[in-house]
C-alpha cells in the first residue's frame, strides 16, 4: 500500500492542487514562496499536530473575504487534505472501513479518504455562536455610547465580523472530520462536496486511530539547530547521537560485561572520593550535636549506568593518513555541513526504526518529510543525500509495509540524479482578486523516452537544474550574452526594478538548440526570454554567412525557424509583429509567455551622419550601436580599423568581416566590453533592451503576493 496522490484545498498558498507522489521519494522544487513549505506543513498539521496548530491565517487568503460575508445557509471555507491510496489485494482487510462503499467483486485497486478542517458544530452552530458574540459586542457599543465613552472609528468591541471571531475562536469552532471519498474524483484537481460517499466512522477518535494505523508521518525540519558551541541551545552531533541511542536501544537489553566494568569503576571512584573527603567528614562528624548521634556522612559514587552509556557517546571523525594510520578529530573540527548531513541520516534511520519496532500498532505507510536538507551542506553531499536516504530505507524494508519520502529543496544538487520522474515543480500564480496560489507541475509526465526529453534531461543535469528554482529563464546563445547581460540589466536598473531583484536562470543553448526547450518552458510556465542571433546567410552563395541586409538573405537559426516567429526570410523576421514574436501558453492566471529577441535594423551614427543597419550577431550589434564608444574607449582593445571616408554600408561590411575573423574568441571580445564598461558605459543593443523590458513586465505580473 502507498499514497498515490495528494490533493489540498485552501491551505496557505495551496488554493487547489493535486500532487502525485513518487513510489519512493518525491522532490518538491520551485522558486521562493511557491508553496513547497505549505505541502509539508499540512502533513504536520493534520497528522502530527491533529490540527491543534492551525490558525485563521492558515486559510488561503482567497477565503478571507468569504468569511466576512458568511450568512445563513452559506458554506464556511474549509481546509481539505485528500489521500488516494493504492492498495494491493492482500491489504484489503486493512481498509475494510473504506471498502463498504465499493463493489467487492472487483479489484478495487484504490481507495480514497478526506481529512477536513471545518465547523465543529456545522455551519448553523458556528453562525449562532458568532451572532451571540456579535450581539454582546453591539450591546457593549450601545452602552458605551450612552455613557458618552464612545469614539467612532477608534475601537470596536470583538468581534467585528466572522473573520475577527475566528481569529480568536478557531480552535473552539473548527475540528477535523474524516470521510471516504470516490477514488475517481482524483481525475480532476479540485475537491468537491459530492466527492464524499460516506463518513469514515461515526466517531472522530476512532477515525483518527484508523488513519494512524494506515499512515505515520515523521518530520525532519528545516531548522535543525546544530551548533559547534557547547553553550548554545543547539545540539552538537554527539548530543544528538546520545538522543538517538536513548530512542533506539532496547531498554530490556542487558550487557553484563559493560555493567560489571562500570561497577568496578564506581568502586574505584568511591575509594578515591572517600580518601579525599575523609578529614572533612571526620571533622564534621566529631562536631555533630548529640541529638544527631549515630548519623555519619559517607560518600558513594552515584552513576546511572544507562545515562553513562548514552551520554558517553562522543563523535570523532576518522580518516586515513598518508602512512596508513587512522587519524581522528573531534566533531567540532569538521564542518557544520558534514554534521548536518550525518544528523539527518541518523534522524531518518531513527524514525524508520521506531516505526518498524511498533509491531502491534505499526502504520502500513511511513511518510518521512524532509525540509531543505541542503542547509550548510557541501554540493557533493547534497548530491549524495537522497540516494543515501533511499538506501537506508530499502535496507530495512519489510514486506507489507511501505516508506515514502517527501523532500522540499532550493538546491539543484539535491535533484542531480533524479532525472524528471520524482520532481514536482511548484509554480506561483495569482488568482482572481490577487489571492496567492500555487500550481504544481508533475515532471514525470515529461519522463517519456524520446530524443528531446533525453536531451533536456542530460542538459539540465549538466547545468545543475537551476531552472527549477528561478523566477524566469533567459535562453542565450553562449558565453558572450551570459557575461554581458548582468551589466545590461544593471545599466537600466531603474526601468528593470523586478528583474534586478529576481532569480533569473541563464541557459546557454545556442541558436540551433534553443527550440528544443519549448516543451519544458511551456510545461513549467516560466516567463522566458530568448536572446538569439539573426544568423543571416546567403542562399545564392551556398548559404554562406552574410550581412543581414544582403538581398534575399535567410536565417540559419533553427529557433527562429521552428519556435518563434517561425519565419525564415530575414525580411519577414524584421517585419514580424510583437504578437508573432510572442508565444503564450495556457490561459488566465495560469498562462505564461515567451518572447524572442533578435537583431533588427537600428539607427547608428558614423562621422556624424545617421544610418540604419542590423547586426547579424550580438557582436555586430554591440559594435554598430556603439561605434563612437568603440572609437573613444576601445582603439587598443578592439582593433577595428575604419577609414573616415567609408560609407555606412562599407562600415557595416567591415564590422561583419571583423566579427567573422576575430583574432580571439567571441568570449574574449565580450570580456573586453565587460572590462571597459567600468571606464564608460556602452549602450545595450536595442533588441536585448527591448527583450529585458518585456521580461520585467512579465515579472511584474508574477510578483509575490
Amino acid at each position: 500500500m502507498r499514497i498515490k496522490t495528494v490533493r489540498v484545498e485552501n491551505f496557505r498558498r495551496l488554493r487547489q492542487v493535486k500532487i502525485d507522489l513518487d513510489e519512493s521519494a518525491t522532490v518538491c522544487v520551485g522558486a521562493n514562496n511557491s508553496g513547497k513549505t505549505s505541502i509539508t506543513h499540512i502533513f504536520r498539521s493534520f497528522f502530527v499536530e491533529k490540527a491543534r496548530d492551525l490558525t485563521f491565517y492558515d486559510f488561503n487568503s482567497g477565503c478571507w473575504d468569504d468569511f466576512s460575508s458568511i450568512d445563513e445557509g452559506a458554506d464556511f471555507p474549509v481546509i481539505r487534505l485528500d489521500l488516494l491510496l493504492e492498495v494491493e489485494k492482500e491489504d484489503w482487510y486493512r481498509v475494510i472501513e473504506m471498502m463498504s462503499f465499493q463493489d467487492l467483486d472487483q479489484d478495487i485497486g484504490q481507495v480514497a479518504l478526506r481529512m477536513e478542517f471545518g465547523p465543529k458544530e456545522g455551519p448553523g452552530g458556528l453562525l449562532a455562536a458568532f451572532r451571540e458574540a456579535r450581539q454582546k459586542a453591539r450591546h457593549t457599543t450601545r452602552k458605551a455610547k450612552s455613557e458618552k465613552r464612545w469614539r467612532k472609528g477608534v475601537y470596536s468591541p470583538w468581534p467585528e465580523d466572522m473573520r475577527d471571531y475566528l481569529d480568536k475562536r478557531l480552535r473552539d469552532s473548527y475540528a477535523l472530520s474524516y470521510h471516504v471519498i470516490d477514488p475517481r474524483s482524483f481525475d480532476r484537481d479540485e475537491c468537491r462536496d459530492e466527492d464524499v460517499v460516506g463518513p469514515l466512522t461515526d466517531n472522530p477518535t476512532a477515525a483518527q486511530r484508523f488513519l494512524d494505523s494506515l499512515v505515520r508521518v515523521d518530520m525532519v525540519d528545516a531548522q535543525r539547530f546544530l551548533s559547534d558551541d557547547p553553550t548554545s541551545k543547539g545540539l552538537d552531533l554527539s548530543r544528538h547521537v546520545s538522543k538517538f541511542l536513548r530512542r533506539n536501544i532496547d531498554p530490556g537489553e542487558v550487557n553484563h560485561a559493560a555493567l560489571q566494568a562500570m561497577r568496578m569503576s564506581e568502586r574505584g571512584a568511591e575509594d578515591y572520593l572517600q580518601e579525599k573527603l575523609k578529614d572533612t567528614f571526620d571533622e564534621l562528624n566529631d562536631s555533630s550535636d548529640d541529638r544527631m548521634d549515630n548519623l555519619r556522612l559517607v560518600v558513594r559514587s552515584r552513576v546511572d549506568n544507562d545515562s553513562l552509556i548514552m551520554d558517553s557517546a562522543s563523535i570523532h571523525v576518522s580518516s586515513t593518513g598518508v602512512d596508513g594510520r587512522q587519524l581522528e578529530l573531534p566533531e567540532r573540527y569538521n564542518g557544520l555541513g558534514y554534521k548536518n548531513y550525518l544528523y539527518m541520516i541518523l534522524e531518518v534511520i531513527g524514525m524508520h526504526r521506531a516505526w518498524t519496532r511498533a509491531e502491534e500498532d505499526r502504520a502500513v505507510i511511513h511518510l518521512v518529510v524532509i525540509e531543505e536538507p541542503e542547509a550548510h551542506m557541501h554540493p557533493q553531499l547534497q548530491q549524495a543525500f537522497l540516494n543515501v536516504v533511499r538506501a537506508c530505507v530499502r535496507k530495512n524494508a519489510t514486506t507489507g509495509f511501505h516508506t515514502q519520502i517527501i523532500v522540499t529543496t532550493h538546491s539543484p544538487n539535491i535533484i542531480y540524479d533524479t532525472s524528471f520522474g520524482p520532481i514536482r515543480y511548484f509554480r506561483r500564480i495569482s488568482e482572481t482578486a490577487g489571492a496567492p496560489a500555487t500550481q504544481v507541475r508533475d515532471l514525470s509526465r515529461l519522463n517519456v523516452e524520446n530524443d528531446e526529453t533525453n536531451f533536456l534531461r542530460r542538459f539540465l543535469k549538466l547545468t545543475n537544474c537551476h531552472l527549477f528554482f528561478a523566477d524566469a529563464v533567459v535562453l542565450v546563445e553562449g558565453d558572450a550574452e551570459r557575461i554581458l547581460l548582468p551589466l545590461m540589466i544593471e545599466n537600466h536598473a531603474r526601468n528593470l526594478s523586478r528583474l534586478t531583484r529576481a532569480h533569473i536562470s541563464y541557459l546557454e543553448v545556442g541558436g540551433s538548440h534553443a527550440f528544443r526547450f519549448e516543451p519544458l518552458v511551456e510545461f513549467l510556465g516560466l516567463p522566458a526570454l530568448i536572446i538569439t542571433d539573426l544568423d543571416s546567410v546567403d542562399p545564392g552563395q551556398n548559404r554562406k554567412a552574410c550581412t543581414a541586409g544582403t538581398q534575399d538573405a535567410v536565417t540559419n537559426n533553427q529557433t527562429l525557424i521552428q519556435w518563434l516567429p517561425k519565419k525564415k526570410s530575414v525580411q519577414e523576421l524584421w517585419a514580424a509583429t510583437a504578437a508573432e514574436r510572442t508565444g503564450v501558453y495556457g490561459a488566465g492566471e495560469t498562462s505564461s509567455a515567451v518572447w524572442v529577441a533578435y537583431q533588427t535594423p537600428q539607427a547608428f551614427m558614423w562621422q556624424g551622419v545617421p544610418g540604419t543597419a542590423s547586426g547579424r550577431t550580438l557582436e555586430d550589434a554591440m559594435i554598430l550601436e556603439n561605434l563612437a564608444w568603440v572609437e573613444k574607449n576601445g582603439k587598443d582593445e578592439i582593433p577595428l580599423k575604419l577609414d573616415s571616408d567609408m560609407s555606412h554600408g562599407e562600415v557595416v561590411g567591415k564590422v561583419h568581416t571583423f566579427v567573422r575573423n576575430l583574432s580571439g574568441s567571441k568570449t574574449n571580445l565580450a570580456l573586453t566590453f565587460f572590462d571597459l564598461f567600468a571606464k564608460e558605459k556602452w549602450t545595450t543593443p536595442h533588441y536585448i533592451d527591448e527583450g529585458l523590458v518585456w521580461l520585467n513586465t512579465q515579472l511584474d505580473r508574477e510578483a509575490d503576493l
